[in-house]
């Protein structure tokens, strides 16, 4: 039944590309149809937490993925940082899958669909997660090309994306094409090489699958799905994505000094105050600057509530966090010659 429904959306696919070839003239017009075509009947096949988009993927250090054709995300927890009737920006912890949509496969498209996926594959992870599992430093996002056709004959493009590859790290290279009327390019184990590696790697190697259009479209799928069912993926870190876009250049956060905890530590240059002193410090700080610019008078004393005493008290006291601050060659005697000799 599955697989009769793979046949059936593989045969409308030919259907709405001949219709599309026919109907519209315009290149980049037909590109797009065949793009929305292709997105519509995937979405079509996958479970209701994937959606599916076109658009820019971004990352939290700000760097951004070339444009992308078709991409598989999280449908449930995927922030968008930014939606148009045609496209949108997400962050690159919520993308599964990009896919690269052409209607002819040639060397030149082909080098621009790598391109492309490496784009994707290279930003960086930054996750918020409550998980035992660690997330790997490379997001695994699934990097495909499609194509329709091909100018040339699939062992060609085969041995073009080779080439292309060389100089490209393995995590970052497309893990399938699929050229709709000819076959599968896909990575084999280099001993034996009869099963599908999803993962390029050093230990596996190109190869090709030639089937009819229809089991083409359904091991593409196949593939796709698999990738799906056995990724995690974890919620971006979106206070650091806001970090660096400098939308919290100017965030204060302030404490009320009587809720400060004793066990607080506020650490200032080379010292650290405990919660005790800084409230210490900012309950009396206006006494403690009178005292020492000998501006403090009986009202004050009665403002606070304060005797000589008390007022001694408290000046030994900043002596003394003073002292542990600055070491022994500081005192607030010393500072205040500073202050005058200026």
């Amino acid at each position: 039944m599955f697989l009769y429904n793979i046949e059936s959306i593989a045969k409308k696919l030919q259907i709405d590309y001949e219709d599309i070839t026919s109907h519209i003239e315009h290149m980049g017009v037909r590109g797009t149809s065949r793009e929305d075509v292709l997105r519509q009947r995937i979405k079509e096949l996958l479970p209701q937490k994937f959606t599916v988009g076109n658009g820019i993927i971004t990352d939290c250090q700000g760097k951004q993925s070339r444009q992308q054709d078709f991409f598989v995300y999280d449908a449930f927890n995927s922030p968008t940082f930014l939606q148009t009737e045609s496209s949108c920006i997400i962050p690159v912890e919520s993308v599964y899958a990009t896919i690269e949509v052409k209607s002819t496969l040639n060397k030149d498209t082909l080098r621009q669909s790598v391109e492309n996926i490496k784009s994707v594959k290279e930003l960086e992870l930054s996750v918020l997660h409550n998980s035992p599992f660690i997330p790997q430093k490379y997001n695994y996002i699934f990097g495909a090309i499609f194509a329709y056709s091909s100018e040339t004959t699939i062992e060609t493009i085969a041995k073009n994306l080779g080439e292309f590859c060389k100089e490209i790290p393995y995590s970052q290279q497309p893990n399938i094409v699929c050229i709709l009327n000819q076959g599968i390019i896909i990575h084999t184990p280099k001993v034996e090489g009869r099963q599908i590696e999803i993962t390029p790697s050093e230990k596996t190697t190109i190869a090709i699958i030639r089937n009819s259009l229809e089991l083409n479209l359904y091991l593409f799928y196949l593939v796709l799905q698999q990738h799906l069912n056995t990724t995690k993926n974890f919620p971006p870190n979106l206070l650091k994505y806001a970090e660096k876009s400098g939308a919290l250049n100017n965030l204060q956060i302030y404490i009320p000094l009587d809720l400060i905890p004793e066990d607080f530590s506020l650490k200032a240059g080379k010292t650290n105050f405990t919660g005790e002193e800084v409230q210490f410090l900012g309950k009396y700080n206006e006494i403690i600057f009178k005292a020492f610019t000998k501006q403090l008078t009986p009202e004050d004393l009665k403002k606070h509530s304060l005797s000589e005493e008390q007022v001694a008290e408290i000046i030994n006291k900043f002596s003394a966090i003073i002292k542990r601050s600055f070491g022994d060659g500081v005192t607030v005697k010393s500072i205040e010659q500073t202050k005058e000799n200026k």
